[in-house]
């Protein structure tokens, strides 16, 4: 049994988070932002597209499925 990170935490380390961060900064995306943040949504497409969601149906349905499995969310904030 693996004890070690999950696929999408190794994944994770490699996506380029300061330049992400730094086109939020500059497009202002954090502006009116109450608790889903650009990041959250963002890694909520990248799992999704992990896992082969093509509509967004199929994103909704993969985010609903937290509930689930939610394991594979525990990045998303609880606010």
């Amino acid at each position: 049994m693996n004890t070690g990170k999950t696929v999408f935490a190794q994944l994770q380390e490699h996506l380029a988070l300061h330049q992400f961060r730094r086109f939020v900064n500059r497009y202002k995306g954090t502006y009116k932002v109450q608790s889903f943040t650009c990041l959250d949504q963002y890694l909520s497409l990248f799992i999704a597209r992990l896992t082969y969601r093509d509509s967004l149906r199929d994103i909704t349905a993969c985010t609903v499925c937290k509930i689930k499995a939610p394991r594979y969310f525990k990045w998303v904030s609880q606010n």
